[in-house]
């Protein structure tokens, strides 16, 4: 009886239910689908959108998608434009990453003659970084409104024949200065305003928040009265937002485009939103539109460096790169800051030759190999000089703390420490430049 049984429940298992058998097969079944779908997918990814260069051997930062949108306002190239670019590049690409940087190295501490910065003297107050100077020959000089004293602000006007409209380069607004600058764009007739930097990078201050975010929240900032009445988040590279200024019974349109994803310390991945954002001034031939960063020299000088460069494609003028850029330090100091930068302009001139089908990118295969090579370097030597301040601030915190404990023990000696951290670090830097606070922000 006992064996019949056991038969019995033998039979009973779910393995052996031939309706749970079923049931595990599909199931199996399904497993296999979904497998073979993920690894399609993997493989897809693994391609990309450039079949020019195996998945294996592609750079991760420095290709680009070739059918990347241009702005469509922009003419196609004509017959001339396309050989003097295709030359250009084709230079670029011969003469390799090494010889930029040979390039920069001469124009580093390029100084240009007969320039002076007497007004920046005696306003440092008004100036973000007592390294970068403001020349008195290109300044803007503030008349507006006029019963106010002081007409200075760390600004200048940079002008090239080739110019579509004219530029102001200036540096990103303090609290203090805020009004100063909206001075600015009130006086000038300024249409368009493009941001380079984040109001905080690293945890530091880089620029005031100067213009509204919300919608329909007015900015007082006297005398002006500033709106937004349109923010567009589309673009995730760029915030575009439309701005009302009013000043008494008159309101101007401004456009405000931030680019959002040029990283701290280093460049873009992609130099197609700068061909893109430089396309705005050009709708406004007469009126400057204002370029800025932190200091208003480094990511600003890049990006306009960028589009001399387009112009003289363009009108089909011959270019030497290093000249030009001495001609702009002229009018503004220090433009195109670090190595890096200067190498990115002409990668983006090489990317600007690929999405206008002036070359392909199996053209430019090997130099943006040996840019995404630069690139990764550039990185390491970034991260490395990171953690040695890092490290050289705690050992300096180390030291002051001994100092200030034993300077306590002694009669009167704890007077005068007060300073000794920022006497034994020294000025914090910043893209290699000193900052000058203002009076109001000392801790």
């Amino acid at each position: 009886m006992s064996d019949e049984k056991a038969r019995k429940k033998k039979k009973e298992k779910p393995e052996d239910n031939p309706r749970q058998s079923k049931k595990k097969e599909n199931a199996s079944k399904k497993n296999n689908v979904v497998k073979v779908r993920k690894e399609s997918h993997e493989k897809i990814s693994k391609v990309g959108t450039v079949p020019a260069v195996a998945s294996s051997e592609t750079p991760d930062r420095a290709i680009f998608d070739p059918n990347e949108r241009l702005d469509p306002r922009e003419p196609p190239l004509h017959e001339q434009q396309v050989k003097m670019l295709k030359t250009m590049v084709t230079n670029i690409m011969n003469d390799g990453i090494t010889k930029l940087k040979e390039e920069y190295a001469a124009l580093h501490k390029y100084k240009p003659p007969n320039v002076t910065k007497e007004a920046q003297g005696v306003n440092k107050r008004l100036s973000r970084y007592k390294d970068v100077a403001c020349w008195d020959q290109t300044r803007v000089r503030l008349i507006f409104p006029p019963d106010m004293p002081n007409d200075f602000i760390h600004a200048n006007y940079v002008n090239h024949e080739l110019f579509v409209n004219r530029f102001i380069c200036t540096q990103g607004p303090m609290e203090h200065t805020v009004v100063d600058f909206w001075r600015m764009v009130w006086q000038e007739h300024v249409t368009v305003i493009i941001m380079l930097c984040q109001c905080f990078e690293l945890k530091k201050p880089k620029c005031a928040q100067y213009w509204p975010t919300v919608v329909n929240t007015p900015k007082q900032v006297h005398p002006f009265v500033i709106t937004a009445t349109n923010i567009d988040n589309s673009d995730p590279n760029v915030i575009a937002t439309d701005l009302h200024v009013q000043c008494g019974d008159i309101i101007r349109q401004v456009e405000h485009r931030h680019w959002i994803t040029w990283p701290d310390k280093t460049v873009p991945k992609n130099g197609a939103v700068a061909f893109r954002l430089l396309a705005h001034p050009r709708d406004y031939r007469f009126n400057p539109s204002v370029i800025h960063c932190s200091a208003g020299v480094g990511r600003t000088g890049t990006l306009l460096m960028i589009e001399l460069i387009i112009q003289h494609v363009l009108n089909v003028r011959p270019i030497s790169i290093p000249e030009v850029l001495k001609e702009l330090r002229g009018q503004r100091s220090q433009l195109i800051q670090t190595e890096d930068q200067y190498v990115f302009i002409h990668f983006a001139m090489v990317q600007y030759a690929v999405l206008t089908k002036v070359i392909t990118m199996g053209d430019c295969r090997h130099f943006l190999r040996s840019y995404d090579k630069y690139l990764k370097q550039c990185q390491e030597e970034v991260e490395a000089k990171l953690a040695a301040k890092k490290k050289k601030k705690a050992t300096v915190k180390g030291t002051v703390r001994k100092r200030e404990s034993k300077e306590k023990e002694e009669p009167g000696g704890a007077a005068g420490t007060q300073n000794n951290l920022v006497n034994a670090v020294g000025h914090d830097e910043d893209d290699e430049l000193s900052h000058v606070e203002s009076p109001e922000h000392k801790p």
